[in-house]
């Protein structure tokens, strides 16, 4: 199962890069709030898909949650957000780190997320539900200064006990 779900992102990845528009527009804005860490954050169409830390996030404490909304403005337009709850990531989500990328994934009502980066800051949104892609896209804005296969990202999500 594991290495279905790493061969899967792979091939997104590898998808993706053959795909990729000549540039990329930097997202400027995240669905973050102020005092949390963006460890992802996107823009695709509308929307924007963000993965916001706690400033305080270890093994035991602080909180990592999954944002969707319309634009940049989370108190007027999110659609989306998980946990509900601000509670340690752990049972929640997983990093896994591949040779030339790295994505967290986790699952909710149902649907299994990944989201996926390269090291040429593709990134990319994955869903599935029952095993059945129900929608794969690559972000048409990302932010240079986030991306998962960074050292300082990927350290904080060691730090929460999620790393490989």
């Amino acid at each position: 199962m594991r290495a279905i779900k790493i061969l899967s992102v792979t091939l997104i990845l590898i998808m993706s890069l053959v795909t990729q528009a000549s540039s990329v527009t930097p997202v400027t804005k995240s669905l973050c709030m102020t005092g949390e860490t963006v460890l992802f954050s996107c823009r695709h169409k509308s929307k924007t898909f963000s993965l916001c830390a706690s400033r305080d996030l270890t093994a035991k404490t602080g909180y990592i949650q999954y944002r969707v909304g319309k634009g940049a403005k989370p108190q007027n337009t999110l659609e989306m957000e998980f946990p509900k709850e601000h509670v340690p990531p752990q049972k929640i989500f997983k990093l896994e780190l591949m040779p030339r990328g790295a994505s967290v994934s986790f699952s909710n009502e149902g649907f299994s997320y990944t989201l996926a980066s390269d090291l040429t800051d593709v990134d990319v949104v994955s869903v599935e539900k029952d095993y059945k892609l129900v929608s794969n896209f690559q972000c048409s804005e990302t932010d240079a200064n986030v991306n998962l296969t960074m050292t300082s990202i990927q350290k904080i999500f060691k730090s929460a006990g999620l790393g490989e």
